[in-house]
């Protein structure tokens, strides 16, 4: 000791000096040799897929960019049906079931399937990635008349409309968003042609994205808009009720939160109503198997 005294300042110097960057499990898994091979098939497609930090990337890769997490590990638990999982999908890699059930996938796949899964999980990613980060509303500048918040037109979400308020509509439509994405991606890899949209994907990347928003916006009108206003918009076990202050008016309001939609119960219930209401929904019933 420099001093009497100085044992805290010695710890505070000790700390501050003892830094390091934290080992995360997913950091850990970078080592597997599933990790690699997946990384070989993605190269074999022209698709980046980075399974460890500090890989470098071919120039000659196409620039979807898939990371080990969370964008693969959140794909393959949509094509599962485990909405819940692809929300937290860090745990993957600290549960050896949950890790092989995901990314083993790739290795318990059917030689005459591989081309075609690998593909499909490349397409998927981008699909979700378009429609889940599509803004739902806009600003819109009208000259002399100021700013205006407006719904984006260009998502598939306004489908998904009722007579109200719209901003009511804009946080009803930001809390379903992870479960019709979910839902029309699922009727997708069943009934549309994922592998003709990853081959538009290759050549020219607008056509993918107007493939992809006009067979989400048909599923979102036809199956999915009547169920989830009719059993869940007026639910109060899915809204909570805040008073808040109106912008335009100045009056007390009150609007509604709503919630509980991103998770495998609420994607479960909603396939059971799907399946009701049209038996071709039940093909879509099947977690990862039917691919592989």
């Amino acid at each position: 000791m420099p001093y009497p005294g100085a044992d805290n300042f010695l710890n505070q110097v000790t700390m501050a000096n003892n830094r390091q960057n934290p080992v995360f499990s997913y950091h850990l898994r970078a080592a597997d040799d599933l990790q690699f091979f997946i990384w070989q098939r993605y190269q074999e497609e022209g698709f980046t897929y980075v399974y460890k930090d500090g890989v470098r990337l071919k120039a000659r890769t196409r620039k979807l960019e898939v990371r080990m997490r969370p964008e693969l590990a959140k794909t393959l638990f949509m094509m599962d049906g485990k909405l819940s999982e692809c929300r937290s999908s860090d745990c993957i890699f600290d549960k050896e079931t949950l890790y092989q059930r995901c990314f083993g996938a790739f290795v318990r796949v059917s030689p005459d399937k591989e081309k075609d899964f690998v593909r499909k999980t490349i397409a998927f990613t981008k699909a979700w990635q378009l429609l889940s980060r599509l803004p739902i509303k806009i600003r819109k500048v009208t000259p002399g008349k100021g700013v205006s918040i407006e719904a984006n037109d260009d998502n598939p979400l306004t489908k998904i409309t009722w007579n109200g308020r719209l901003e009511d509509k804009f946080i009803f439509r930001s809390a379903v968003k992870d479960l019709v994405v979910a839902l029309a991606l699922k009727h997708w890899l069943v009934y549309g042609d994922p592998i003709q949209d990853f081959e538009w994907l290759v050549d020219n990347e607008l056509n993918f994205n107007e493939s992809i928003l006009r067979y989400a916006s048909k599923i979102y009108t036809e199956d999915l808009k009547g169920i989830l206003i009719n059993e869940f918009k007026d639910n109060p076990a899915y809204y909570d009720t805040i008073t808040t202050i109106d912008k335009d008016s100045g009056e007390s309001v009150e609007r509604r939160l709503w919630k509980g939609f991103a998770n495998t119960a609420t994607y479960d219930k909603m396939m059971d109503l799907l399946c009701k209401k049209s038996r071709t929904w039940e093909k879509c019933r099947g977690g990862i198997e039917m691919f592989i």
